[in-house]
């Protein structure tokens, strides 16, 4: 193939004479090829565009395209990282803000509001636990002290101090839950345990009021000995008043049966209270520890 302009021999694909610079045939064709193209597309865009405006001008679509502008731009920032939903996504995701300190760094009662942390479960009382009008001991006083042996229930919150176990009680005021034992009620088989405060030998101390033998009692993590008769703890449930219900299966002799016990102690640990629930003729029973003496009981 040659120029048309000089008569220079071109290549077979050339699209410009390398001697003149003058354009060849296929670059003609090229071009109004590619113009052509163009052309389709551009027209096709406008032509939407313009149907699109006149959609718009009139009042009754208006509503349609707002509400899907506003779809639109709602899945944007749902679906995309953006500052709007980073944002909300933190507020969402963090933990909750705990109690506020004063600019003292004191607790700043004014604002405190719960926020419970467990759901509400059953203590029983371990050791001197004395209860605030808030979950802190800075800047509050003792209202009272609960018993050594009793039982509550109480719901753990988070406190002033993050580092800090604080129980509110069902009457409202809360109590530090360092000597808080949980009961795990409605525990069964292997979860169910006794507390500590009950484990030991305790005795009827019938001898003292002039009767010619003691019965005792024998308490374990999760047996018991009772009137001669071995039981096994099978479950914990609760009364409506939140106190923990030991429940036993008993064996002897090829006999076996079940019975349920309230079990509480005093503050001095000194006295065991046995009430055997759903039977009134046994009713509720006190033990004590075997070396107490018959002096500490009132008797001579």
């Amino acid at each position: 193939m040659d120029c048309h302009a000089c008569g220079a021999t071109l290549r077979d694909k050339a699209a410009f004479c390398p001697s003149c610079g003058t354009l060849t045939s296929r670059s003609a064709s090229f071009g109004t090829r590619a113009g052509t193209v163009l052309v389709g597309v551009t027209g096709g865009l406008s032509e939407r565009l313009a149907a699109l405006t006149t959609y718009t001008r009139q009042p009754e679509n208006r509503k349609q395209v707002i509400g899907g502008a506003i779809l639109l731009a709602v899945l944007l920032v749902a679906f995309t990282s953006n500052p709007i939903s980073n944002g909300v996504g933190a507020i969402f995701a963090g933990e909750p803000e705990g109690p506020k300190l004063t600019a003292e760094g004191l607790p700043d009662f004014a604002s405190y509001e719960d926020i419970y942390m467990t759901e509400a479960l059953a203590y029983t009382i371990t050791g001197p636990a004395n209860v605030r009008a808030f979950p802190t001991s800075q800047g509050t006083e003792v209202l009272y002290s609960l018993s050594q042996g009793s039982f509550v229930t109480a719901r753990e919150v988070m406190a002033f101090d993050p580092d800090a176990q604080w129980l509110k009680l069902g009457d409202g005021e809360y109590v530090w839950g360092r000597n808080l034992q949980s009961l795990k009620v409605d525990a069964v088989g292997d979860s169910a345990a006794i507390p500590d405060f009950a484990h030991g030998t305790w005795s009827s101390m019938d001898t003292c009021r002039g009767f010619d033998a003691d019965h005792e009692i024998e308490i374990g993590p999760r047996t018991m000995q009772y009137y001669g008769s071995a039981a096994t703890l099978g479950s914990i449930s609760a009364d409506d008043s939140g106190k923990p219900i030991y429940n036993f299966a008993f064996s002897e002799e090829g006999r076996s049966w079940f019975q349920s016990y309230a079990i509480t102690v005093d503050d001095q640990r000194n006295s065991l209270f046995i009430d055997v629930v759903g039977n009134q003729e046994s009713g509720f029973r006190p033990f004590y520890r075997p070396d107490i003496g018959c002096a500490a009981l009132g008797f001579n």
